[in-house]
């Protein structure tokens, strides 16, 4: 499961929750003009590469270790702008799975493409923040897949 919680202009939260007991973590967004540019596709190396990502080093996480329990993910320094749209992307592997040498060219892992955040064009009053996917919160702003 993988959710917004929170974007403002700089930064953004996600949730996310593994099915993996024990695992490594890695998230980024992409400013999907640059994901259109690409010639190949997003794979688990690319992730694992950082190649695309969007702002600074607090606005991605790399090789964080995490468990089955619910993450909550704060980006911060993201620079998003006014107009774009930014694919989010989670990848797990599992700690099995990196004991082989050449784990970082070919990963083993779960790769989820996450929400999309678009952000609205600037000077258009009243608009909100768009969120566009199935792991998006409803209008009361519960995250999809959650249980009442």
């Amino acid at each position: 499961l993988v959710a917004f919680d929170r974007v403002t202009r700089d930064s953004f939260t996600l949730k996310v929750v593994a099915r993996e007991l024990r695992g490594r973590l890695w998230v980024y967004a992409m400013d999907t003009k640059e994901l259109e540019a690409r010639a190949e596709e997003v794979t688990p190396a690319v992730i694992i590469r950082g190649e695309g990502a969007i702002g600074g080093p607090g606005c991605k996480y790399v090789d964080i270790p995490i468990n089955d329990d619910q993450q909550i993910l704060d980006f911060v320094g993201c620079g998003l702008l006014s107009g774009r749209k930014y694919a989010t992307f989670v990848f797990v592997c599992v700690e099995e799975a990196m004991q082989a040498w050449d784990w970082r060219s070919d990963p083993q892992g779960t790769l989820v493409a996450g929400p999309v955040i678009e952000v609205p064009d600037v000077g258009r009053a009243g608009i909100q923040w768009i969120c566009k996917g199935p792991s998006c919160p409803d209008p009361e702003g519960t995250p999809a897949g959650a249980a009442d």
